[in-house]
């Protein structure tokens, strides 16, 4: 954004959640995703999203936020050129607690921008790229269920963050494995163990 110059407004009438039990209701109709989320009733959701990076990082906290720009001014930015959704990476655990109450707060200023979200599970530990570790047995299903159960108690009220609408459960998974992989196929005979983990379970 040129210094001196201020995000264009929003516009005028941006959709709003609707209220009652049936507000951030997503489903598929067959290859089309629809809601009710919004007030002009039942419509087919077309997504144009935009990445904000952040929580994953070692900071554990929003990008950005360094800067002296208003989280509204970005979001306005965003709603104007024509985006509704915004995919959020998280870190699965090693982050303070006021990491959540800034995500909420994160959560909830997209919603009143008509901004929907994303959440996906990035990196085991902060701030560590590719950290995915080893998920396979009791201790890694425990630590991945963990994780998730935090983001869903954060946002389990339907209402109040009617917008998280997806849920990427481990992205990029690259050296990550449930058990012991398959055996190697005469094409992947040339491809050396320290590469074929990721391509089995990527």
């Amino acid at each position: 954004m040129p210094r001196g110059h201020a995000p264009p407004p929003s516009p005028a009438h941006p959709p709003y959640p609707t209220v009652g039990p049936s507000a951030g209701n997503y489903w598929t109709v067959g290859n089309e995703l629809r809601t009710d989320a919004f007030a002009n009733g039942e419509q087919t959701l077309r997504i144009k999203g935009a990445n904000f990076l952040g929580f994953e990082s070692a900071a554990c906290n929003r990008g950005g936020s360094w800067s002296k720009t208003p989280l509204t001014d970005v979001f306005k930015l965003l709603k104007y050129n024509g985006f509704n959704a915004l995919r959020v990476p998280l870190s699965w655990e090693g982050c303070p607690e006021s990491t959540d109450e800034e995500l909420k707060t994160f959560v909830t200023e997209a919603g009143n921008h008509g901004l929907l979200v994303a959440l996906t599970m990035n990196t085991l530990r902060p701030g560590l790229k590719n950290d995915n570790g080893y998920v396979g047995g009791d201790d890694g299903y425990k630590r991945l269920h963990l994780a998730w159960q935090r983001q869903v108690d954060l946002f389990c009220d339907p209402e109040k963050y009617w917008n998280v609408f997806a849920a990427d459960l481990l992205d990029s998974p690259h050296g990550m494995y449930w058990g012991p992989p398959p055996e190697k196929t005469d094409n992947m005979k040339h491809v050396d163990d320290a590469h074929y983990w990721p391509q089995v379970c990527a």
